[in-house]
Parts: C-alpha cells; sequence; structure tokens
C-alpha cells in the first residue's frame, strides 16, 4: 500500500509547530484582518438595521398603548350602561367632576372592580381619561383618551383640546 503525501504547506506547518491548529490561526491572524473601510461599512449597516428595528419597535409599542385606551374606554362606557340602569329615572349617568371622583363613582358602586388607567405614567403632560356628562338632560355622556398614533383610522381631531398630542378616540352616548 502506497503512504499519500500531504501536500506540502500543510507538511511545513505541521513541522514548524507541535499543534497545527495554532500554526494555521496564528499564520491567520497575523495575515487576515479587516480594512477601515470595510469596518465602516459594517457599523453603518448595523446603525441603519438598529435604526430601523427601534422605529418598528417605538411604533408597535405605540400601537399597543392606543389599543389599551380603547379597550379601557369601552369598559368604562359598559360601567356607565350598568350605572344608567340602576339609576334610572333620577340621574342616568354619574355626574361630571374630577377623574378621582368618577372612579371612586364606579368602583363604590360595584360597577368595576378598578377603573382603568392610562398605560403612560401620569404626569401633566399626558392626562388620564376624559369623562364628562351632556348638563342639559344627564342622558348622555363623553368618554375621551388622548392618542399617540398620528394615522391612527378612529382619531378625533375635534374633541382634543386637553391632549397634548392633538388625537384623541372619543365615545358618546347619544
Amino acid at each position: 500500500m502506497k503512504k499519500e503525501k500531504l501536500p506540502r504547506w500543510k507538511f511545513k506547518l505541521a513541522r514548524k509547530a507541535k499543534d497545527p491548529l495554532k500554526a494555521i490561526s496564528y499564520q491567520l491572524s497575523a495575515n487576515s484582518g479587516f480594512t477601515l473601510i470595510e469596518l465602516l461599512i459594517v457599523v453603518s449597516i448595523l446603525g441603519v438595521l438598529i435604526t430601523l428595528g427601534y422605529q418598528s419597535f417605538n411604533l408597535a409599542q405605540i400601537k399597543a398603548r392606543d389599543g389599551q385606551r380603547k379597550s379601557d374606554l369601552k369598559q368604562i362606557q359598559q360601567a356607565l350602561e350598568l350605572y344608567k340602569q340602576d339609576q334610572l329615572p333620577a340621574w342616568a349617568y354619574p355626574p361630571t367632576s374630577a377623574w378621582g371622583v368618577f372612579q371612586t363613582t364606579l368602583q363604590n358602586g360595584g360597577y368595576m372592580k378598578t377603573t382603568p388607567a392610562d398605560p403612560l405614567p401620569t404626569s401633566w403632560s399626558w392626562p388620564q381619561y376624559s369623562y364628562t356628562r351632556n348638563a342639559t338632560d344627564n342622558l348622555r355622556f363623553t368618554l375621551i383618551a388622548c392618542l399617540e398614533n398620528t394615522k391612527d383610522s378612529n382619531k378625533d381631531t375635534v374633541n382634543n383640546a386637553y391632549c397634548t398630542s392633538g388625537w384623541s378616540y372619543t365615545i358618546t352616548e347619544p
């Protein structure tokens, strides 16, 4: 049986070092590397990808918070309808008051266990939801939540006086 010869370069590497892998890795690290332009291109591509990813993630968070606001107002609307059924014929809906008093009215009456709050932390620049009762007949109300998404299809640009964003979601009871 004839013994095959190793290629010459492999034989030389194996003879120079006791461990051929170290010799190969040493030779590769000594002879290879990235140029400045290659590094700049990779860093700029990574920067673009990170920016696009952050914007998509931020928009998804905004849409999720707006969806939560709409859901919260619908829950409050259902609680107000239950309140109205129990209060007929006198005061159909709770009187317009500070949001905390309104929350207490719904919670103490057993209409809601806890009243929903805006998904963003409370601050002066981003108020809680707004509730107003029609002063003439007390049989109508308006619920308003400020939206963050400027492209929301359900945005209300009329009833947004207290919204810093200029867009709101409104539920009215006719």
